[in-house]
């Protein structure tokens, strides 16, 4: 006795249920994504600093004498 009115309310009743799972899961899937990306960038900025600071010494090369020496000059004045 309900009819065609009965069925598609219940459709779009049904429809409106699915519509809202399907955007919690892309919003959900969005923060999943942008957590990801900003745990690389971080990890990437910390690996550009790391390499920034490690460079120049790494590069000066300088040995246990050289060292000495500076702390000689530093304890002279």
């Amino acid at each position: 006795p309900e009819g065609i009115p009965a069925i598609a309310k219940e459709m779009i009743e049904k429809q409106t249920k699915e519509m809202k799972a399907d955007r919690i899961g892309a919003v959900e899937h969005s923060l999943g994504l942008a957590k990801k990306m900003k745990k690389a960038k971080d990890k990437s900025k910390a690996k550009n600093l790391e390499d920034y600071v490690a460079l120049p010494v790494y590069k000066q090369k300088r040995t246990v004498a050289d060292y000495s020496k500076l702390w000689n000059k530093v304890n002279e004045k």
